[in-house]
Formats: C-alpha cells, structure tokens, sequence
C-alpha cells in the first residue's frame, strides 16, 4: 500500500490517496482507525468529489474537495486548459512556471506571460499582478533557482527598460540631479528622462540606426522644442557604453563624480547580487581554463552560452581580461591580456608584483619557459621587453628593488646551495643509518658521484665527516687506514663502544648478533685483546670507564638470577608444585644445583623457605628432633592457630579440612593433649594466640 498525504485536518484526521488501488480514505490517528470515502460526482459541475464530515469542539464540520484539485496538488494534472483553476497559490505559481519552463526549454519573461499560448500562464500572471507584480515573479523563479535575468531599477523602484538608462540614473543620482523617469507623453512621444532643473528632456538612444532611431530623434528634437523644452539625445556607443554616457552627461551638466557603477549594479537591479555572483562563477571557470571564451563550432563556448554575461562584461569592463582583474583577482594564463597590453610600463609592474607576491623573486627566461611555463605570462613580458628591463639599470630594477622591500624575497643562490647541502646530509644520513652502501653500483660513489668526490676533497674520507658532524660513526662506516694504530682512536672507539655496553664484549658475543653493531672485533685482532686486560696497556682507561659510564657485572647479574631462580624453586617447594626429591621434578632445570645451594645456604629447605617466604607448609619436613625444641613447637602452634582461627581436637586434625595442612599432629603425638589443658606447657601460650587471631 502506497498512501500520499492530501490534507491534515483538526491535528486528527488525514485525508489519504491509495495510489494502488486508486482509492481515498480517511485516517483517524488516535484510533488509528481507516475508511473508505465515496467519490460524489456533481452533474450540474461536471465534477467528482469527496467529503468528510467530522467534530470540532462540539460542533459538525464538512471537508470536501475536487477530484480535479487532488490531482493538480499531488501530480501538478489538470484536466482542462479552460477550467478555472481554484485556489490557486504561490505554490501552484511555481508548479505551473517549472512544468512551462521544462516544455519550452527556456523561462517566460514577466512581460510576456500574459501572451502566453500556455492558459495556465495567463492565469498565473494574474495572481502575480494582483499579489506584488514583477517583484513576486522574481521571488517565486528565484526560489525555484530559474531566473537570473536583471531588471533595473532605480532608487524609487521604478523598474528602467536598459542597462543605459540604468547607467544614467546612476549618474545622476550620484550627483544629486533630480530628474522623473517618463514622465508625460508629449504628442506621440514618452521621453525617457526630464531633469526639472534644466527643463530639459532626455532620450537614451542606444540602437544607432536601428528602427529609424535617428529620424525619430530629429523629430522629437522639433516638437520637444516647439513644446518649449531643452532637448539631449545620448547616444550611447555600444563597444564602450560606460564611458559615452559619462562623457556626454559631462558635456551636458558641466564637471561630474563618476560613480561606482557595480555597487549601483548590485545594491539598485533586481536579481543584481545574484546576477554578480553567477558571472563571478563563470570568470572563475574562464581563469582555471575550464571554460573558453569563443567556441563558434561548437558552441560551448563564454560568448555562445552566457551572452548576457558576455554584453555585461564588455560594457562595464571593457575586456574579460579586466573584468577578472576586478570581479576574481590576478587573471591567469588562461585569460588573454588585451591588445598593446605589454606596451603599458604600469601594465607590466602590475604583472611583474602579482608574481613576486607568490613567488618572492622573477623567475628567468628559462623558468619562464619550463617551470612556470602555465603558471604565469611572464615569457610574453621577456619576449616584449627583454631580460635587460629586470637586470641592474633596466626600466623594472628599481621596482623589483621596491617589491623585495614590500613582500621580502628568495635568495635563490643561497637556495641551491642549502638544496645541495641538504642533498648532501640526507644521502649521508642514509649511508650512516645503513640504508645506502658507499660503493657499488647502488652505493653513493656511482649514484651520488658529486657527494663522494666533495667528501673525499673535503675531508679525506667519510668517517671522518661523519664524526664531525653526525657523532660516532656506526660499524659499518669504514675506518681509514692505520686508524688503530693511533691510541686516541683506540680509546675513542673504547668509549662509544663502552657507552653502549658498560663492559667488553666476549668473543662469542661479536661474533653473534651484537656483532655489526660495535668494533670490538676490529680492537681486539689490530690492537690485541691482552692490552685491555688487567696489565695491558688500556686497562687503566677503561677502570676510568668503569666510574664514568658504570659497569654491568655479568657474573653478579648471574649470581642474581640464580637467587630468583631459588625463590622461585622455594615456593614451588612451599607450594606442592614439586617435590623436594630432584628426581621427581622436571620443570625447573638445574634443581639439583637449587637444592645444593639452599641446603649449604640455609642448612635445609625448611629453614630456606621459613626464612626466606614465611610458615613452611606441613607439606615441607621437618629436620630430625624438631619438635623437641619447645620454641619450634611454640612457633608451629601460634602459625596453625593464625590459619585456623582455633585449635582444632586431636580427633579432628586427621579430618578435612585440616587432613594433612597442619603440623599439630606432631606436637600432639609428642606432648600429647594434656599439655595443651590448664596446667599444660602450652596452656598459657595457646590462649593468647586465640586471643590473637582466633576464638578461646
């Protein structure tokens, strides 16, 4: 089922149309309830309907609407071009003009809606007339992104029939001359303008020859005079429309302030703002390139598709060149510079501090050609006034000089040189983090010939630019020739190595992995492994080593581990997770050396584990006449009482929970349970360990 809403009333109840099965209904959204209405037809209308009837704070109210209506609200159909189309809103007004607009291709002016052969038109030109006129028309094609034509206007609000007139409203407004705008027929004739002041008439005549132009304004000058007025015809001239308005309107009223004719433009015209923003979208796309100016065979083209745009430009800005000068911003090389434009010395500083702002210097006639070939018009500059003109004593020398004192400048010298040594250190890097070899076909001699000459001249060889000026070279960095037999050297490379390690490597150790990465195995085969031995010759050094750097002990870090592996076997022991028998343990590796050393240690493991964890667990034997000391008793007592909370009974320590986790068993047997009554060797001891941790 597919419901479109038709109307929502009293917040209840929604009209509905089924459009499957062509059906209307009627929806109760509090009962949630739905019904079918009747379609009614009307014989002496000729119309189908429906209608509802419901309750509105005690009182019947009857909803009813064509079948014609339903249809125009929710498809925009009506059946009949005739039919007078009732209660017709701002929102059908759009519907009609958007369905007119996709038949025809293009958007019906205001003024010909009324001629309109669409019927519907012609009643939408009635509702505009009689709810704002023109001013709504362009709301309502604005909202629906249609129009984008301008109508002038001036600041009464009188709508002008042309941009000339526009352009001479603006001058005279500016001015403060008063003038009407086709104020009274004179005979046949409506002049455009009269200026009170100088009972003068004006006539804008902006189509030369056209329509007898020039005969008519011969004999407006002849009855406009007989009728006692001063008569100025302008003709405006239509490459250079601005200027020959402004030049006449001087000759007429003497000296005049000309204006800022795009701020009357987009504060005056309707749709001026919009008109503005649009022709700043379409220079945009002429200054990335993505628009031509003319494409006459295809018509794809500025002059083809935005003739409008096109008349606009050229009339206010003389060039599409300076008219994105203005509207966009530097014109780019996409954007042809008007004819004798480089002859023009302001002309070409103007282009030579646009590209200084971005570029911090001029490039040269073969950046000009390369680099900045599509950037800038830079080569057409040099081809018309040569290399000289931006050199020490050409005609733009002094304004370079005065564009690095405003924008600052690139020392491009000074670039190649940091460029070069910036190669230079990132290649070095490479070759000291291993990544590059020095020789080879890969290596820096044959990739990077200019580095290894330049270091080999410099400075000998690279380990010695390395040390200089990256810090110690790594192992892989060659050493010179006869390098250990210099004992600064020897030292040196001691120290860094020392610095890594706190100790000297063992043969096995830089023959394995930390091989590659010390020089241990060049020191000890140049130098000999006895001179860094007690006796030899750098043993001094390196006790001096010892107390700068530190010293790892190998053999106490060993002895170390072997502790922690002891405590680890202890409450492993403690634990049950092994016997104290070695041969039943195959966890822990080397037991037979733990038991060893916890015995000569501690003198068994049972003191080991008292000593070194806590109370040893029943589990752990004890020696041989232990419980014959009252102390080990005592102690044995106060542990088992601080686990239990009490004092369990002879009969109960062979029982769960206490079955083979105690050690009074022991004490009993030896002692007895008397000994633990009132008069006993333990009475006294035992109350206070239950006063301690437990209950008496």
């Amino acid at each position: 089922m597919e419901l479109l809403e038709i109307d929502f009333l009293n917040s209840r109840y929604k009209i509905l149309f089924d459009l499957k099965k062509n059906k209307y209904l009627v929806n109760d959204i509090i009962t949630n309830k739905t019904k079918e209405l009747k379609v009614s037809y009307n014989e002496k209308r000729d119309t189908h309907f429906i209608r509802y009837t419901y309750t509105s704070n005690g009182k019947r109210i009857g909803y009813q609407k064509t079948i014609d209506k339903i249809k125009w609200e929710l498809f925009g159909e009506w059946p009949s071009d005739n039919k007078t189309l009732i209660g017709l809103n701002e929102l059908d007004c759009k519907r009609i003009i958007i369905n007119d607009f996709e038949n025809l291709g293009y958007l019906t002016p205001f003024s010909q809606m009324r001629d309109s052969p669409n019927p519907l038109m012609r009643k939408v030109h009635l509702y505009i007339e009689r709810h704002g006129g023109l001013k709504l028309y362009l709301q309502l094609t604005r909202e629906i992104n249609l129009n984008s034509k301008i109508y002038y206007q001036d600041h009464n609000g009188r709508i002008l029939k042309s941009s000339f007139e526009f352009k001479f409203f603006c001058i005279l407004h500016y001015n403060g001359i008063e003038y009407q705008y086709e104020p009274f027929k004179v005979e046949n004739f409506v002049p455009d303008f009269f200026v009170p002041k100088f009972n003068m008439l004006i006539e804008i005549l902006g189509l030369g020859t056209r329509f007898d132009y020039n005969e008519k304004s011969k004999q407006k000058n002849l009855i406009y005079g007989l009728k006692g007025f001063n008569y100025e015809p302008i003709h405006v001239d239509g490459h250079k429309s601005t200027q020959s308005i402004f030049t006449r309107c001087q000759e007429i009223f003497g000296k005049l302030k000309s204006p800022d004719f795009n701020k009357y433009f987009v504060n005056f015209s309707l749709n001026g703002d919009m008109f503005i923003d649009k022709l700043k979208e379409i220079l945009q796309s002429i200054n990335d390139g993505k628009l031509i100016i003319d494409d006459e065979e295809n018509g794809n083209g500025f002059v083809q598709k935005y003739r409008t745009y096109y008349n606009y430009v050229y009339e206010n800005y003389d060039s599409i060149f300076h008219s994105i000068k203005e509207l966009i911003g530097y014109p780019s090389n996409y954007v042809n510079r008007p004819k004798n434009y480089w002859n023009d010395v302001e002309n070409c500083k103007y282009e030579l501090e646009e590209i200084f702002k971005r570029e911090k210097h001029i490039p040269n006639v073969h950046q000009s050609q390369t680099t900045f070939m599509n950037i800038y018009v830079l080569n057409q500059f040099y081809s018309n006034w040569g290399v000289k003109s931006v050199n020490e004593g050409g005609i733009f020398y002094t304004h370079i000089l005065h564009l690095k004192q405003k924008y600052g400048f690139r020392d491009l010298s000074q670039e190649q040189k940091d460029a070069k040594r910036n190669e230079l250190e990132n290649v070095i890097k490479r070759y000291y983090d291993g990544e590059i070899p020095l020789t080879g076909n890969n290596g820096i001699e044959k990739k990077y010939r200019w580095i290894y000459k330049f270091i080999i001249t410099e400075y000998g060889d690279f380990f010695n630019y390395i040390k200089k000026y990256f810090g110690y070279p790594p192992p892989h960095v060659q050493r010179p020739k006869g390098y250990y037999n210099n004992e600064d050297n020897v030292r040196y490379e001691l120290e860094e190595n020392w610095r890594k390690y706190n100790r000297l490597l063992q043969f096995s150790e830089i023959k394995g992995k930390k091989g590659k990465d010390n020089t241990f195995n060049s020191l000890y085969s140049q130098v000999g492994i006895e001179q860094f031995r007690k006796g030899g010759k750098y043993f001094p050094f390196i006790e001096e080593l010892k107390k700068k750097y530190g010293f790892t002990d190998l053999e106490s870090d060993k002895i170390n581990d072997f502790r922690k592996n002891v405590l680890v076997y202890l409450n492993g022991i403690n634990e049950g997770k092994w016997n104290s028998s070695t041969n039943s343990c195959q966890e822990l590796g080397k037991l037979q050396r733990y038991f060893k050393y916890v015995e000569d240690e501690y003198g068994s493991l049972f003191q080991g584990i008292k000593k070194e964890i806590g109370f040893p667990h029943p589990r752990v034997g004890r020696y041989k006449n232990y419980y014959a000391d009252i102390d080990n008793c005592k102690y044995e007592i106060e542990n088992n009482i601080r686990i239990f909370k009490k004092l369990p009974l002879y009969s109960q320590l062979k029982k769960p929970p206490y079955l083979g986790n105690n050690t009074l068993v022991g004490i009993f047997d030896k002692y007895k349970s008397s000994s633990f009554k009132e008069g006993g060797i333990f009475h006294k001891f035992t109350l206070n360990c239950l006063k301690k941790y437990g209950k008496t």
